[in-house]
């Protein structure tokens, strides 16, 4: 990573976060971020894909994964 990669990811998933909590349309939110669009497009995407993966990613927690255990017979 470069030397700012760190702090654009950083200005990304605050402005994200914001944006998921605040709501307002995605065209906008983007036009005022256009400087991290490479960052925020791929977030709106897999938000609209899992509506709860802004708050997993938020809270440092990796998304719940099915899991079985046991015998599969």
């Amino acid at each position: 990573m470069t030397g700012d990669a760190v702090p654009r990811l950083d200005r990304a998933m605050t402005a994200f976060l914001r944006h998921r909590r605040e709501g307002g349309s995605r065209a906008e939110f983007l036009a005022r971020h256009e400087d991290l669009r490479d960052l925020l497009e791929p977030m709106l995407a897999e938000s609209a894909a899992d509506p709860g993966a802004g708050e997993t990613a938020a809270a440092g927690r990796r998304p719940a994964t099915a899991t079985r255990s046991g015998d599969c017979s």
